[in-house]
């Protein structure tokens, strides 16, 4: 009986050990597919300041351009 008893005091931390296991394996999963609409919403951020710093720059050139004529 004292056979039976550690085998099932081995399969039983087994048992627990390969829940955790698959805890984290279903929350590495669901990270994954969190990435993905983080990756899109840092696309977006990224592309509007790109369109912003552009527009920047085309204004103060226009800034630039109007005061060397005025200033001729």
């Amino acid at each position: 009986m004292d056979r039976l008893e550690k085998r099932v005091d081995t399969l039983e931390l087994t048992i627990h050990d390969l829940s955790a296991d698959v805890a984290a394996i279903k929350s590495s999963h669901a990270t994954k597919h969190d990435l993905v609409s983080v990756y899109q919403a840092i696309n977006s951020q990224t592309w509007k300041l790109i369109t912003a710093m552009g527009m920047l720059v085309a204004t103060f050139s226009a800034i630039n351009g109007v005061m060397v004529y005025f200033l001729k």
